[in-house]
């Protein structure tokens, strides 16, 4: 019974509201959930794919200090 009061009464969940084009509905939850780039780093740090600007850079530096060895640019032309 839960669940079915949980989805409003209908095992098929709630109506959606006709006069609203799915398209845009999606499109309105995607621009309420998006974070901003710097907010995502702060909070999980760069790795695991995601990567802010300068990350090269950075990373460059830290396995010369620690290792000792240089790592080459890579020319992106």
């Amino acid at each position: 019974m839960a669940a079915y009061d949980y989805t409003g009464g209908l095992m098929t969940g709630y109506d959606k509201d006709a006069s609203v084009d799915e398209y845009e509905r999606k499109q309105q939850l995607r621009k309420n959930r998006r974070r901003p780039i710097q907010e995502t780093l702060d909070e999980l740090g760069e790795g695991r794919g995601i990567y802010g600007p300068g990350y090269e850079e950075r990373r460059r530096e830290r396995i010369k200090q620690n290792y000792g060895i240089d790592v080459p640019t890579s020319s992106s032309s």
